[in-house]
């Protein structure tokens, strides 16, 4: 036995005993081969627990989602010091049905505005923001409606001077 692993070392180590080769991994002690085998193994193992870790934690958060709010949550958390009773006066006497913008030379504005009381308004004053077709403010434009009969309609049109425009927004309605 000792005469045919002579001759297969022969064979295999080309002449070179393992007693002769300092790299040899026999020649290596059991604490020497432990070493290296946590010094390559520990941290696979660290990142494979951080990663099985990861995937628990997203599958099964620790803490349920929490409960949907209502409108007036919300608004009590963004707004703390706002009091219920704030009012905004808006005028309710008279409404925009339509105003677009009407493209020629030069650019209109025009639309219709309905009475919505029993009596005839004299000058109603409304002021438009107007935008290009990317919605960008272009700028305000107003008009006076001289008369609107009671419980009626009225057509307003004029020109403006913004060459872009493309909407017009009502931002004011007042009258006398």
């Amino acid at each position: 036995m000792n005469r045919l692993r002579k001759f297969l070392e022969s064979i295999v180590f080309a002449g070179m005993r393992p007693t002769e080769d300092p790299l040899y991994l026999s020649n290596r002690t059991i604490r020497q081969k432990i070493k290296l085998g946590v010094l390559i193994g520990l941290p696979l193992v660290v990142v494979g627990a951080l990663l099985l870790y990861a995937l628990n934690e997203h599958k099964n958060p620790r803490q349920a989602p929490a409960a949907q709010l209502t409108p007036e949550q919300i608004a009590q958390k963004m707004l703390p010091n706002l009091n219920g009773d704030l009012k905004v006066d808006s005028n309710r006497n008279l409404e925009v049905m339509d105003v677009h913008v009407q493209q020629g030379k030069p650019l209109r504005l025009t639309g219709e505005v309905r009475n919505k009381t029993s009596h005839a308004i004299q000058n109603a004053q409304i002021v438009f923001d107007l935008t290009d077709k990317l919605g960008s403010r272009l700028g305000a434009v107003s008009t006076t409606v001289a008369r609107i009969e009671a419980n009626a309609s009225a057509r307003f049109d004029f020109p403006i001077p913004q060459p872009n425009a493309a909407f017009a927004l009502v931002r004011e309605v007042d009258t006398p």
